[in-house]
């Protein structure tokens, strides 16, 4: 049993080495390391060529810089293991991941084993993100069952959570329009192979340790996270009305245009907490000119889903209100901080 790990790096010179040593100091060895480095302005390249001069399991690749997607595609052709799994540059494996892993994936039978995280370097608590009781496998007439995650952020949207058979990954379409995208693209990539898999197994084991830094992609504004958004959302419907015909679905496309606004919301909450005027300004143009913020502003039932803030912002957006939304969200904004400040 072989375990191919991918790592798309991206100025991560601070974390990239501690990430490296947790993935070639596994207690279990039969596994190749596929760094590919996007770009990377800081010395995030050297640092990965020179772990990769010590160690003949590890290979860099190195591109101009084309965002997570781009990497993890460039790494796929390097791919020998049976199973792939997902690291970020600025985060690490626990030391014994692939070893707890081995008896699951060595028969073969799944096609994707999900597992937990830890925000804690030594493992000692687990974020459990998933709703299951217990470790379990899921065959394909239970298929429903995780899919009804599909709209939880903090379930299945990250390709780190989990080890997929290579075979599945590497033969999965991914639409070219798709393979540009910065923001969501785990999300997306993880619901093109989830569509794919036939027997799954959820792993209730914290064997993940996700660093969270301030300085990442999460924490900055980038106008065009909603085009990505956009992108993924043409996709992610495509495969709702799919979906629908399993036994057991329950997302509705109410819940999916609730999930479009509060997505909307959270986009315009950030342009208003790190960017200017002008970016809040342009955000709107963008947000309020797609067609799919239209349609869901226009489902009421999917508008009374939402929290009274984020109801008010869509309906003032929608009704071309743009400057009283921007108020409300600058409140919400005001208060996070407040609040942030207290739990200091």
């Amino acid at each position: 049993m072989k375990y191919s790990v991918v790592v798309p790096a991206y100025n991560c010179e601070r974390f990239v080495g501690e990430c490296i040593e947790s993935i070639l100091g596994q207690t279990y060895g039969n596994l190749e390391l596929i760094v590919v480095d996007d770009g990377s302005a800081d010395a995030t390249l050297d640092i990965c060529n020179s772990y990769a001069e010590k160690d003949a399991r590890m290979k860099v690749i190195h591109q101009e810089n084309g965002g997570p997607f781009s990497a993890r595609m460039a790494a796929y052709p390097s791919v020998s293991g049976d199973y792939v799994l997902h690291v970020d540059a600025d985060d690490c494996l626990r030391e014994d991941a692939l070893e707890v892993l081995k008896p699951l994936t060595e028969p073969g039978d799944y096609d994707i084993i999900f597992f937990e995280f830890s925000s804690c370097p030594d493992f000692s608590s687990m974020d459990k993100r998933f709703p299951f009781s217990d470790s379990r496998q899921f065959g394909l007439g239970e298929k429903a069952q995780y899919l009804n995650l599909a709209l939880d952020t903090y379930c299945l949207h990250s390709m780190c959570s989990k080890a997929v058979k290579a075979e599945l990954l590497l033969n999965a379409p991914y639409p070219s329009d798709a393979r540009h995208l910065v923001s969501g693209e785990d999300h997306l990539q993880s619901l093109f192979l989830l569509d794919r898999a036939d027997k799954t197994y959820y792993l209730m084991e914290a064997l993940y340790y996700y660093r969270d830094t301030s300085s990442g992609t999460t924490s900055t504004f980038r106008l065009n996270d909603y085009l990505d958004f956009q992108t993924k959302a043409k996709y992610f419907a495509r495969l709702l009305q799919k979906w629908k015909k399993l036994p057991g679905f329950c997302l509705t496309d109410d819940a999916f245009d609730a999930y479009v606004l509060l997505s909307t919301c959270r986009y315009l909450t950030s342009s208003v907490r790190n960017g200017d005027r002008s970016a809040y300004k342009q955000a709107v143009e963008i947000v309020t000119s797609s067609k799919i913020f239209r349609r869901a502003v226009s489902n009421r039932a999917a508008v009374r889903r939402l929290r009274i803030d984020r109801r008010l912002v869509s309906r003032l957006l929608a009704l071309g209100h743009a400057t009283l939304a921007k108020g409300v969200l600058s409140i919400a904004v005001a208060a996070s901080r407040t609040q942030g400040a207290l739990n200091v």
